[in-house]
């Protein structure tokens, strides 16, 4: 029998970091929006009874050994303890299309995608709050993936609010991506020296319950890393400008990562400025068109297809 899934990315519609508190964690808010870019991962029974196996191919662009990736995190988090033991060989496929160490989740999403259907496979009956747990395990922004759509989140962005659809208007993003990598543990290094203390913003429940301040952070699309980006990839800054100058609103990096969005409320509009951004791309620069995902749409997507 043969699986497959799909994994979406996200962008940050607004970032807000806290200063790094006595866990060595920073608590953050952030908005997350569903983008339709996405991993594909595939699931194999080579052989439904014998010991128990994991054989992974993994995309040679995540440049990691498979027991390093969050998708070997995500079984373990399943298997280990677990009575009756599970048991078969298990063949287990990644294939990319989110850059990598983007600020896109690619890697979170891989992981929560993989937990949700490994769940349904292997018939682990565990619930929504379970597989969170095991998610937040993984990686503090995993969590989110287990619910897609648009959804603010809070703590250290494992804390999830998931927002109703908004059906008022079509959005679509131009994603720019450079080539280089942005590690997450150095940018958050990096943040602690050009910033030492956190400037004081309303939190989650504050946003909630005011929808006018929730709709003003998203007009600003705030995000604490624009420094410490526009630091490491230098050139970001022009390119960001040229992206709001073809009329793009808001223009923001997503994450601690140098994925570069404009968010446009026409498809024509985005893609006559992908276009043009076209004309100009640098060798190895990833860029797509892709429309925000609703929660509807992304459960429809994000289901297992035997």
């Amino acid at each position: 029998m043969k699986w497959k899934i799909f994994a979406f990315a996200k962008i940050n519609r607004f970032l807000w970091v806290g200063t790094r508190d006595p866990t060595g964690y920073h608590p953050l808010v952030t908005f997350f929006q569903t983008v339709a870019l996405w991993d594909e991962i595939t699931l194999r029974c080579l052989q439904p009874d014998g010991p128990f196996e994991v054989r992974w191919t993994i995309d040679p662009a995540v440049g990691l050994d498979p027991e390093a990736t969050t998708l070997a995190q995500a079984v373990r988090r399943l298997v280990e303890g677990r009575t009756p033991r599970l048991t078969g060989v298990w063949h287990i496929r990644l294939r990319k299309q989110i850059p990598i160490a983007a600020g896109l989740g690619g890697g979170s999403a891989d992981a929560a995608a993989l937990l949700m259907a490994l769940n349904e496979i292997w018939g682990l009956g565990l619930s929504v709050s379970e597989l969170h747990e095991h998610a937040r395990a993984i990686g503090m922004d995993v969590p989110f993936f287990l619910y897609g759509g648009r959804a603010l989140a809070g703590g250290y962005g494992d804390r999830v609010w998931p927002l109703p659809d908004d059906t008022s208007a079509e959005e679509w993003f131009v994603l720019w991506v450079p080539p280089e990598r942005a590690v997450t543990r150095v940018m958050y290094q990096r943040l602690d020296v050009v910033r030492p203390e956190a400037p004081v913003r309303p939190d989650v429940l504050t946003l909630l319950d005011t929808p006018t301040r929730l709709a003003a952070a998203l007009e600003e699309a705030a995000n604490d890393f624009v420094p410490v980006i526009e630091t490491t990839w230098p050139e970001g800054a022009a390119w960001k400008e040229r992206l709001r100058r073809l009329g793009a609103h808001p223009v923001q990096w997503s994450g601690s990562g140098l994925a570069l969005w404009g968010r446009f409320t026409h498809a024509y509009e985005a893609w006559r400025a992908y276009q043009a951004l076209q004309a100009a791309r640098p060798p190895g620069t990833f860029g797509a068109v892709v429309p925000a995902l609703s929660r509807r749409a992304w459960r429809a997507y994000i289901r297992l297809r035997a």
